[in-house]
């Protein structure tokens, strides 16, 4: 009991490592994204400024929103890899436990049934014992 209270406790301890580990990448992807976003509205509200003709200023316009749209994908694409790791660890992390408690029950199960046959051993030779002692005291009384 106190070997699965200990792999529980590793468990919980994986579970809020791993959470916190997802919570602090997501929370720097989201400053990424949030960097990325304020740069790039700086650079079309320079480009607006700058910028002489309406034909121009779309063009300009089209091409920093395609490379922010691509900026943003590829930081999707990273969490989600990201993601997929700390998931794999986490999977990973939980079939270790899992291995390990299933070890756990079956070495105690293992010293339960030697347990076992050692009594069923000494009660055996103990009933052994008693037979012996009441056929060799029917054998005395039959004899006298």
């Amino acid at each position: 009991i106190q070997l699965q209270d200990d792999l529980l406790f590793k468990i919980s301890n994986v579970e809020q490592e791993m959470s916190e580990q997802l919570h602090s990448m997501l929370e720097e992807e989201r400053k990424v994204l949030q960097h990325e976003d304020s740069w790039a509205r700086g650079e079309i509200h320079k480009l607006k400024e700058s910028a002489g003709n309406t034909d121009e200023r779309m063009a300009i316009l089209e091409s920093n929103d395609t490379l922010l749209r691509r900026v943003v994908n590829q930081i999707q694409e990273e969490a989600k890899s990201a993601v997929a790791g700390l998931e794999s660890e986490v999977i990973k992390a939980f079939n270790e436990i899992e291995e390990d408690i299933q070890l756990s029950l079956l070495q105690t199960t293992e010293k339960k049934i030697n347990e076992l046959l050692t009594l069923q051993a000494a009660a055996k030779a103990r009933h052994d014992e008693l037979e012996h002692t009441i056929t060799t005291m029917q054998h005395h009384t039959g004899k006298s």
